[in-house]
């Protein structure tokens, strides 16, 4: 009976471990020195908006970052500053280029030649060092754009990472060999799909269209035409025990699929949105998600309309 109870008590507290994995208290966010509309991706990312770029839109752009970047620390969570490279009009939402892991940094190809531009290594490993986070590997993937191949970090693949699953939705951004490429890199279990606007265009990253948190997860699962693919899913999230909050393609559109559970230095649980996001949730949907979490509204409209990303795209997790 002791080696039973001992046996019980070490798988206890492996479980406690492994459940605040999900989360992290430590985000990188890239200031924004030369936002815009950006022409090279708009071609699949029809969230954005041209307004012309100009002065006064950059410095909208940055006011609302630092206003992100500030409601964040408020409220706990340790937040790395990092400047962008010229010529990089998308640099403001760096998870499509990086993501760390246990004892893993690994860095994405990318579909467009000024996203690529984003990339700087040297100044990631610097900040990272300098804040005592380092890695054992270093898995470059960026060799599979030679080979048209892409796969866009955590805009691409919304990672479970209690469970070990990735859920990936086909895009140009999001193809089947760096997808394959990753899995046999991570040993993540995929979930792959594909996911559909209403006006049947392809969605061009998986965060857009869901969130996956601990105990939660926000679906837009009517982007999901194909019924099998749907029910698949929806089954292993639900086999995972977390709850299901079900978004509409419009609510997809004004961004309430691009949030982020993170925690703050007391290990509470936060969830990160857009104020647009906020005001597009039903109030039992809110409720909802209150119930997991706090809820904090960045307020970066201009982000949002013209870089066509949210609050989760603007935030590089740190493991």
């Amino acid at each position: 009976m002791r080696l039973l109870n001992l046996s019980l008590f070490y798988s206890l507290i492996f479980f406690c471990l492994s459940s605040l994995a999900q989360t992290t208290d430590t985000v990188i966010m890239i200031e924004p020195e030369y936002f815009g509309f950006n022409a090279e991706t708009a071609h699949s990312n029809f969230f954005q908006n041209n307004q012309n770029n100009s002065n006064s839109i950059l410095e909208k752009a940055k006011n609302e970052f630092f206003s992100a970047v500030n409601t964040l620390k408020d409220n706990g969570v340790k937040v790395i500053v990092l400047k962008s490279n010229p010529e990089t009009p998308d640099a403001v939402f760096p998870n499509n280029y990086f993501s760390t892991h246990k004892d893993n940094l690994i860095i994405y190809p990318m579909l467009t030649e000024n996203r690529r531009k984003e990339r700087n290594l040297t100044s990631l490993l610097e900040n990272l060092q300098k804040h005592k986070k380092q890695y054992e590997r270093l898995t470059d993937l960026t060799y599979l754009e030679k080979q048209n191949q892409f796969l866009e970090g955590t805009g691409s693949v919304v990672l479970d990472r209690d469970n070990r699953f990735s859920y990936i939705s086909l895009s140009p951004r999001s193809t089947r060999q760096a997808i394959d490429t990753f899995i046999q890199e991570t040993k993540y279990t995929p979930v792959i799909f594909t996911s559909y606007d209403l006006e049947g265009r392809t969605i061009y990253h998986t965060n857009v269209m869901m969130s996956i948190g601990k105990k939660f997860a926000v679906l837009c699962t009517e982007c999901i035409k194909n019924l099998t693919e749907r029910t698949m899913v929806l089954n292993s999230i639900e086999n995972t025990g977390k709850k299901i909050i079900n978004i509409s393609p419009k609510q997809m559109h004004n961004m309430c699929g691009n949030i982020l559970e993170l925690k703050d230095q007391q290990s509470n649980p936060l969830i990160i949105m857009s104020k647009q996001a906020y005001s597009n949730f039903s109030k039992n949907q809110i409720d909802e998600l209150e119930e997991f979490g706090k809820i904090i509204t960045l307020n970066i409209n201009t982000i949002e309309n013209v870089g066509g990303g949210s609050a989760r795209c603007m935030l590089a997790e740190v493991f």
